[in-house]
């Protein structure tokens, strides 16, 4: 004859609800998470500007703050076959919890051609050297103060050492790639403000474009073909 065993049955049901207890924390806290970084994500800090400067020679994060510095990391960079993007970015995307090699917190960053991220990691050792895939590594409860004081849309500069790229193509609105990061620097470099070096032929790109167009009386479509190439000294090839 089968007897009921209460005890059991009264400690399955409370480990049970704790579970479900649990998940609906877990829940709830990712909702909010995510609800209070949409809605970060759509406007600049009013009160205060940060931006992330990492510096891939001596291997650290800067925060500033309003032009000033209001926090410096140690930072594991990629290894020479696995370059960190250098460039001008901004965090796209905040998650928490991914573990493993990511450590406890990802700051994704808008790079055109992979994916790379600012993020935790479980080699605490390999901070400071250049031991990533690409990636910015920190430690883990570096990076998880830094999740808290930035937004979905904070700048980050990469600096580094970018050898030049053959540029042997037209270029048009809407491309993106080190091709269209070298026209910019060139640009810049001859007083056309092209914005952001953020490797994507944007508006700004368009506009910089246009005005060189004007400045030596060519065609203005805003495209950078030959004529615009062999202006900005690149090293344009058919």
């Amino acid at each position: 004859m089968y007897i009921l065993d209460i005890k059991n049955c009264r400690r399955c049901l409370f480990f049970l609800l704790l579970f479900l207890v649990l998940l609906l924390q877990i829940k709830v806290g990712f909702l909010s998470e995510y609800k209070r970084d949409r809605v970060l994500g759509l406007q600049s800090s009013p009160e205060e500007k940060l931006n992330i400067v990492i510096n891939t020679y001596n291997r650290t994060l800067t925060l500033y703050k309003d032009g000033k510095v209001f926090k410096r990391y140690p930072v594991s960079i990629g290894k020479p076959t696995t370059k960190s993007p250098i460039g001008e970015w901004a965090i796209i995307g905040k998650s928490k919890g991914w573990g493993g090699g990511f450590g406890t917190r990802w700051l994704g960053l808008n790079v055109p051609w992979g994916i790379y991220g600012i993020h935790g990691t479980n080699k605490p050792g390999s901070i400071g050297r250049a031991a990533s895939h690409g990636c910015i590594r920190m430690y883990n409860h570096h990076v998880e103060e830094l999740y808290e004081l930035v937004l979905v849309k904070t700048r980050v500069e990469i600096i580094g050492e970018r050898l030049p790229v053959t540029v042997n193509r037209v270029l048009r609105p809407g491309q993106t790639g080190l091709s269209v990061m070298q026209l910019q620097d060139n640009l810049n470099e001859r007083g056309f403000n092209s914005g952001y070096r953020d490797a994507r032929y944007g508006a700004t790109t368009k506009e910089a474009v246009l005005e060189l167009e004007a400045q030596f009386e060519l065609k203005r479509d805003g495209i950078a073909d030959w004529n615009v190439l062999y202006i900005l000294d690149l090293p344009a090839r058919e």
